[in-house]
């Protein structure tokens, strides 16, 4: 199932999930922002040993002397098929791919994008209604009021690129709490 990134970012009340996780794109703060955002989720469901995997043929299940579960993480999609998929599920272990879009992905892709319990994220420049999304997600949450004028100017001057936008809205909210 592909959904798009800021509907997981800008969801506060995000229902996280153990299901295989694939995070793609040209933009590599977006990809490294949800790396960040679903560890803290597996940590915090349990996960808390991460494996990373190079080849798999590297895999065996894991085991943990106190019980934590293990969260498998892939930077090279190349070698990762259904029956390594299948396998970690069977473990009851967490899968996170994370790679930014090769020609080699397609096939992988295809597999997540057809299965409704596997999750593909596809993190690209932002455009100007994820940009919105994340304006008024980010001055909700800081509880930040902006004119008409302040927010339309924001959202046509602020980077696309997602790590540096919510850096400058990180500055935004320094000043406005000032």
């Amino acid at each position: 199932m592909k959904i798009s990134p800021e509907n997981i970012l800008c969801n506060n009340n995000y229902n996280f999930k153990n299901i295989p996780i694939y995070i793609s794109g040209n933009d590599e703060t977006y990809i490294k922002g949800l790396e960040d955002f679903f560890l803290k989720k597996f940590k915090s469901s349990g996960f808390g040993n991460i494996n990373y995997l190079e080849k798999s043929n590297n895999y065996s299940p894991s085991s943990s002397l106190f019980g934590e579960g293990f969260v498998n993480i892939v930077y090279s999609p190349g070698f990762v098929n259904k029956d390594l998929i299948k396998t970690i599920i069977k473990a009851n272990e967490g899968l996170l791919i994370v790679s930014k879009t090769g020609p080699k992905d397609k096939g992988l892709k295809k597999i997540f994008t057809n299965s409704d319990s596997y999750l593909l994220i596809e993190c690209y420049k932002l455009n100007k209604i994820s940009k919105t999304k994340f304006i008024n997600h980010f001055t909700n949450t800081n509880s930040i009021q902006l004119e008409k004028e302040v927010f339309w100017y924001l959202l046509d001057n602020l980077d696309d690129r997602y790590a540096f936008l919510i850096k400058e809205l990180e500055k935004i909210a320094l000043s406005y709490k000032k």
